[in-house]
């Protein structure tokens, strides 16, 4: 559904917009749906669904439901716009209104990432929200996010001197809460989380899995 309104209704609303004059007829709109019970998901990557391990984010899924997976970013940037900066993807639950993720994925500290990562959830939902047929989809999920999910690089030393500053890399953690005011007026929660996990009765829990820094 979504796939179908990004190629009609919101290509047809950034032309009225004059983004561009002509759409590109090589634009690129990368998907996946998929009813793995793990994988996970990987920018700047040919496949975006990857091994549980190999990717920057993690979706677990023990609902009857599948995951849509969007290659957002790279659809942006195939319409050749000026530099629009958006988040990496967009995941939706398939068949139930459960949930619905912005999902912005790096390397890093957060306090490095979040005055980018802010302006790209920003623009993603302003300029989705431009098409009204895919804003009401949208806000007919229950839970809608924005997901900052960080990989940070492990310290490292001769004769693993530095082992013990790594032990926190084994801790799984609640999701830390983030705000930003432009985001929250769409209704959408913000969170800094590298674990999204879709039980079993279709509700969302999300952690960071310090194991995947």
């Amino acid at each position: 559904m979504i796939k179908f309104l990004l190629q009609r209704c919101f290509l047809q609303n950034f032309d009225k917009g004059n983004f561009f004059c002509n759409l590109p007829e090589d634009f690129k709109l990368q998907y996946c749906v998929t009813d793995a019970k793990e994988f996970d998901i990987q920018d700047e990557q040919a496949d975006i669904i990857k091994l549980p391990g190999e990717g920057i984010a993690t979706y677990k899924n023990s609902s009857t439901d599948k995951i849509v997976v969007v290659n957002y970013e790279e659809f942006i940037q195939s319409l050749r716009l000026k530099k629009i900066k958006s988040c990496d993807f967009v995941t939706y639950s398939n068949d139930n209104m459960s949930f619905f993720i912005c999902n912005e994925l790096s390397t890093g500290c957060k306090k490095n990432k979040w005055p980018d990562a802010r302006y790209q959830f920003e623009n993603t939902i302003r300029d989705l929200y431009k098409c009204e047929e895919i804003k009401k989809i949208i806000d007919n999920y229950s839970k809608k996010y924005c997901v900052l999910s960080l990989k940070h690089t492990k310290i490292t030393s001769p004769d693993n001197m530095a082992g013990a500053f790594n032990f926190a890399y084994n801790i799984i953690t609640k999701a830390e809460k983030l705000t930003w005011k432009n985001i929250e007026k769409y209704g959408f929660e913000i969170w800094e989380a590298n674990l999204i996990i879709y039980n079993s009765d279709n509700s969302i829990e999300l952690q960071i899995n310090s194991s995947l820094y």
